[in-house]
């Protein structure tokens, strides 16, 4: 689900995959950093299983209200919410937009945010520039979350 369709570039199609490439070099470390944002990044031994199959459907429901076929799904386009204008895929912007749909998602406010949504995807859409200098200044996809997920939304 985070791959699929396959990105080839340069880009000639608005059918995107969430996750960028999956042989780019951070692709693992981009999971790994996924299950961790999650909350599912469990330190003791799964010896029957369990937690890895309840972190697993974690996932996949979260990929799923992303960007899925899935009733449950938004449809939050990769190119308005995760690709540069550019059409570099962007690490930070993937998470970000994992974090803030599960925050949505665990305040219950789903509904406040599809009401606000247009102007929402406007601002983002405008703010290139803006989203690279917070990404910047923090000099790492990953710390660049917490920073974007405040920012952005905030300016609506």
């Amino acid at each position: 689900m985070i791959f699929k369709p396959e990105l080839l570039t340069p880009i000639k199609t608005l059918d995107l995959p969430l996750g960028g490439k999956n042989h780019a070099s951070n692709s693992l470390s981009m999971v790994f950093e996924l299950v961790k944002l999650l909350g599912v990044n469990n330190t003791e031994e799964d010896t029957t299983g369990e937690e890895t199959l309840r972190a697993l459907i974690k996932i996949k429901k979260s990929m799923q209200r992303i960007n899925d076929i899935h009733p449950s799904s938004l449809g939050l386009h990769p190119a308005v919410y995760i690709y540069s204008r550019s059409g570099n895929f962007r690490v930070s912007c993937f998470h970000a937009t994992i974090v803030f749909i599960e925050e949505l998602s665990n305040n219950k406010k789903l509904n406040v945010f599809t009401q606000h949504r247009a102007e929402f995807e406007n601002i983002i859409i405008s703010s290139d520039v803006l989203i690279q200098q917070i990404v910047r200044k923090a000099r790492q996809a990953n710390k660049a979350v917490a920073p974007l997920v405040e920012t952005i939304p905030n300016s609506v």
